[in-house]
């Protein structure tokens, strides 16, 4: 009779213990060309939009944006004028949905709209003002910016000043428009005239 030799339960247990460690550290590089591939769409999203909006405002039928309705959601307003149920500028609803959000949620109704536009937007914006901007709480480390110029940025900052500028900006601050660094330097030079005052 042949000896036969396996492995002991020792063995078997450290090899598991060495295999579950490898895919623990190789899991988040896995998962990182998804969230960039998710966040190079967001972008896209946002810079589709800002080339309507360019087209929507240099029209000769509006030749400005889209009109401010007091009381109404300006975000759905500025939608409704790009999209006008896919015979608008921008054909597919889903441009102006967050990927994120489909990612987290799934299939979500054509009204939802991920962003927020600048009650202020007007042809006549600097190219460096920020028109648009995710909502927050969709991105855990700050959000995306959309420029009057069209260019897209990713700003990162906490959640809570986030949440504090996108308030502001929603509401019209016209420091808020200038970008959350701006934003969030003008009360420190505000503190800074009143010392030395």
């Amino acid at each position: 009779m042949k000896d036969q030799q396996g492995l002991t339960l020792l063995e078997i247990l450290f090899v598991a213990f060495v295999l579950i460690v490898l895919v623990a550290m190789l899991l988040p590089q896995v998962s990182y060309p998804k969230r960039a591939s998710i966040r190079a769409s967001n972008f896209n999203n946002l810079k589709q939009i800002g080339l309507g909006l360019e087209m929507y405002m240099a029209d000769d039928c509006y030749g400005m944006a889209p009109p401010h309705v007091e009381g109404e959601d300006y975000s759905v307003t500025v939608m409704g004028a790009l999209y006008k149920n896919g015979d608008g500028l921008i054909g597919d609803y889903k441009c102006f949905q967050n990927p994120l959000m489909r990612h987290k949620v799934g299939k979500r109704p054509e009204g939802a709209c991920d962003y927020i536009f600048s009650p202020l937007l007007a042809k006549d914006n600097a190219p460096d003002m920020v028109v648009a901007c995710d909502k927050p709480g969709i991105w855990d480390e700050g959000g995306t910016l959309l420029f009057r110029d069209s260019h897209v940025k990713f700003f990162r900052m906490d959640e809570k000043n986030y949440a504090m500028w996108v308030s502001a900006f929603e509401h019209g601050d016209i420091n808020a428009m200038k970008g959350p660094e701006e934003w969030l330097a003008e009360p420190k030079a505000e503190a800074e005239r009143g010392d030395h005052e």
